[in-house]
């Protein structure tokens, strides 16, 4: 298994892949100082909420029939949240619609 560091969380994070930085950071063993903890968690967290922020608005773009506005929010989450969940599938919604 990879040793958790604070340069493969922040690679994760650089990627896009917020639910691996978070399950890295979850998984880490004191490896990390509590303040890189705390601020890597605080940065997850803010992504987080971004990303269900813009997935709500264009949820309700998509139901007001603005498929096109929905579509430019679910690439927004998409360029920094490749992983945060459904988003894969809500992109390939917009596709075939």
């Amino acid at each position: 298994m990879q040793t958790i560091s604070l340069d493969n969380i922040r690679e994760c994070i650089t990627a896009g892949r917020v639910v691996e930085a978070r399950t890295r950071l979850t998984m880490d063993d004191d490896a990390l100082t509590a303040e890189d903890r705390e601020a890597l968690k605080a940065e997850l967290d803010r992504l987080w909420r971004d990303a269900e922020a813009l997935v709500d608005r264009a949820e309700k773009m998509e139901s007001e029939g603005r498929t096109g506005a929905a579509k430019e929010l679910y690439q927004s989450v998409l360029a920094y949240a490749v992983d945060f969940p459904g988003i894969q599938s809500r992109m390939n919604r917009m596709e075939d619609a």
